[in-house]
């Protein structure tokens, strides 16, 4: 098997109550805390009702349904579910603050040394008031069992975080998370949210200037989930893109070039999931020569958009 993830795309479901939807209900996953994580299925829609974002408040006949919701209006990435869950909720004192986590047993554990790719969709719910860039994961060897009991922040080190600056605000489609991930060995459990405590999360204003303020839920930041993947397969592209691109000289030393027809912007991930340079690209068949004197030696991930959010994506090694 590729994808290390059950149920990766929450299609799974033990019942289609439109009126409960716990992530545990979607086997399996489990919250890793009190706080209650969400699922969302076509099979818990009780009136097929247009997306009524952002007139309407009460959407109790809706609460878990696809693509309407009471956060908003979503499709899912594919198939007929998704996740949500609550990185952000500040709560007025420290101990009431919120932090929702998506936890999972791997079908089997991570083996040391080996590289792993790891990625999901993300979508901003329309009702969040703000979004972040604090979404991160952590990769262990066994549960985290002693902080069952918490509502709010896991106070441990993630394995893999989004680039602080990254403030994932997209409302209408899905943002694609990946990361190259070395493997100590023995990670058999995945936990999907955020480790920062509220007081220090980054976070911008979510709610556009024409949609009034009270269709929103005060100072949350709400993201659907979607195909959750941990393996050894890169993203694929078509075939056309492949022909357009090249990354040469690669092993590199102090720079590396970019040719990519139609290509846009690039990132390079290093083997923590961290970007280290990022920029535009010009959108030509001409060279773009990126300065990369400062990169240690190491193997390293580039990414490289296109317009209508296509990727490449190739594993380099500076020497």
């Amino acid at each position: 098997m590729d994808n290390l993830v059950p149920n990766s795309s929450f299609e799974e479901r033990d019942e289609c109550d439109p009126n409960y939807g716990e992530l545990d209900d979607a086997p399996p996953w489990f919250s890793a805390t009190m706080a209650t994580p969400d699922v969302y299925h076509r099979c818990t829609v009780v009136l097929d009702d247009d997306c009524p974002y952002p007139e309407n408040q009460t959407l109790d006949p809706w609460l878990f349904g696809v693509p309407v919701s009471a956060f908003g209006c979503q499709e899912p990435r594919s198939g007929d579910g998704y996740a949500g869950f609550l990185p952000y909720s500040p709560g007025p004192q420290a101990w009431n603050d919120w932090s929702e986590y998506l936890a999972v047993e791997l079908q089997d554990v991570l083996n040391e040394g080996e590289v792993y790719y790891i990625r999901f969709y993300l979508s901003l719910a329309e009702r969040s008031s703000k979004a972040t860039s604090a979404i991160q994961v952590l990769l262990v060897d066994s549960l985290l069992s002693q902080y069952s009991g918490l509502n709010s922040t896991i106070p441990v080190a993630a394995s893999l975080s989004n680039t602080p600056s990254n403030f994932i605000d997209e409302k209408d489609d899905w943002t694609l998370l990946q990361w190259e991930y070395v493997a100590q060995g023995g990670e058999r459990y995945l936990y999907i949210g955020n480790f920062i405590p509220n007081s220090e999360t980054p976070t911008i204003n979510a709610i556009p200037s024409d949609v009034i303020d009270e269709n929103h839920f005060d100072d949350d930041a709400y993201y659907y989930i979607d195909d959750v993947y941990i393996g050894q397969t890169p993203v694929s592209v078509s075939e056309d893109i492949v022909e357009r691109v090249r990354v040469f000289p690669n092993p590199f030393q102090s720079s590396l070039t970019v040719n990519g027809f139609g290509a846009e912007t690039f990132q390079i991930y290093d083997a923590k999931g961290v970007v280290v340079l990022e920029g535009d690209l010009i959108n030509s068949k001409f060279d773009n020569r990126i300065n990369t004197a400062n990169l240690d030696v190491g193997f390293y991930l580039i990414v490289i958009y296109f317009e209508n959010n296509v990727e490449y994506i190739e594993r380099i090694l500076k020497w």
